[in-house]
């Protein structure tokens, strides 16, 4: 997928994509480890997709939203729309574990323990309100920012890592689960897995 002129959220969706792995550091000692198998998941509401979804150690399917350093929109609203993904998310699960069965030879058996990210830039949050995200409990809040590799800043060629360290800015509280709404399972075709 190749991201129109401009877009910074589709640019960065794709590195991190690329990438494949994302640590979340919760102590010194606990990191949530995040493998990415997918993005731009349709979710069967109008238009709407999971930006990235991924699948931690403890086989926790991972929804991230991400947003870009200048997006208008507001924590409130990125959090009403993760959660809306987190309640249609357990009606793609089997569909998913099936594809990678079958096209992958992997018995990816996930748990339906939904783990939600928001993901930005640091300068997204810092026009943000502290309070509106620094209490949201069952989501991580995390940033992103430029990546030292060599002393030199490197933004735009995360594609030279095996791992991407997110920091959160929350105290969010583990663990989170999510249950499904319906029992219906949508069909995945090849692209969306």
């Amino acid at each position: 997928m190749t991201p129109r002129e401009g877009s910074k959220e589709a640019k960065l969706r794709n590195s991190l994509y690329l990438i494949g792995n994302l640590r979340i550091p919760l102590t010194q000692n606990e990191v949530i480890r995040i493998r990415l198998i997918g993005y731009e998941i349709p979710i069967g509401i109008r238009g709407r997709r999971i930006d990235l979804i991924g699948y931690d150690t403890e086989k926790n399917p991972c929804i991230i939203e991400l947003k870009a350093a200048t997006s208008p929109e507001k924590i409130s609203q990125i959090i009403n729309q993760i959660e809306g993904y987190a309640q249609q998310l357990p009606l793609l699960l089997s569909s998913i574990e099936n594809e990678f069965n079958t096209k992958f030879f992997l018995n990816l058996n996930l748990t339906r323990n939904i783990r939600r990210i928001i993901l930005a830039p640091r300068e997204y949050f810092s026009k943000q309100e502290r309070n509106d995200y620094l209490n949201v409990k069952d989501i991580f809040v995390c940033s992103i920012g430029l990546i030292r590799k060599n002393n030199l800043m490197i933004s735009d060629n995360l594609d030279k890592y095996e791992t991407i360290t997110l920091t959160v800015l929350n105290k969010c509280i583990l663990p989170s689960i999510v249950a499904p709404t319906k029992s219906a399972e949508p069909v995945l075709n090849s692209n969306q897995a």
